[in-house]
């Protein structure tokens, strides 16, 4: 496999390192330094998702020569960077837009910003409402349901990382697609990843009970 030209997915990007799935392999990956200076749009040359082409080098690790042309991308504009992008992640199928209504209570424009984001970028938005264990008061969940679900048109589920409700359903949805989950910090993002597929280990961040933040 020596300096055998690949072609796989990046899964992860940590720093200037990168892991490349290749069939059932993750080979780690430096980036060739010429394409760090290439792309004058972006300050991520390569970020998770990207289809990249890699040199397998002899000790077993490989270079990045080539990212593949991306079909989507979720990115916001860097900040003091001008018209130059952040690349968050490409080739994203859906994103699980997730909110709460406690610890934290998110507000409806949050998700708005997270749903216009994914569709302007060609991302199929799906919204998830986790922590219902925590909700006492249905009545504004319901009201969010009405105008987003039945009115609006988008396919909505309820969690619980917690409790495990509602992620059989999250795990079908999750299956077979590339999906990348957002939301405000706190809402449970890793929590529920961690629930899923609790040999990630992906960090997870506590909320104030009195910022709700």
């Amino acid at each position: 496999m020596n300096d055998e030209i690949l072609t796989g997915k990046v899964i992860s990007a940590h720093g200037a390192i990168f892991n490349v799935q290749v069939g059932d392999k993750l080979i780690q990956c430096k980036l060739r330094g010429k394409m760090r200076l290439k792309d004058k749009t972006s300050t991520s040359p390569v970020v998770a998702g990207d289809n990249v082409k890699i040199k397998v080098l002899e000790d077993g690790t490989g270079v990045i020569e080539e990212v593949f042309e991306r079909f989507n991308k979720l990115y916001r504009r860097a900040v003091g960077k001008g018209e130059l992008e952040h690349v968050i992640v490409a080739n994203i199928d859906q994103a699980i837009v997730v909110t709460s209504f406690n610890m934290p209570h998110v507000p409806w424009g949050f998700v708005d910003r997270l749903l216009i984001a994914s569709e302007r970028n060609n991302i199929k938005p799906i919204i998830c409402i986790n922590k219902i264990d925590l909700i006492e008061d249905w009545r504004e969940v319901n009201e969010f349901i009405k105008v987003y679900g039945k009115k609006a048109g988008y396919e909505i589920i309820k969690t619980s990382a917690e409790t495990g409700e509602g992620l059989d359903t999250l795990k079908k949805i999750l299956k077979d697609k590339t999906s990348v989950f957002v939301g405000q910090s706190g809402v449970g993002k890793s929590a529920l990843i961690n629930a899923i597929e609790p040999g990630l280990n992906v960090r997870t961040t506590e909320v104030s009970e009195k910022t709700g933040k």
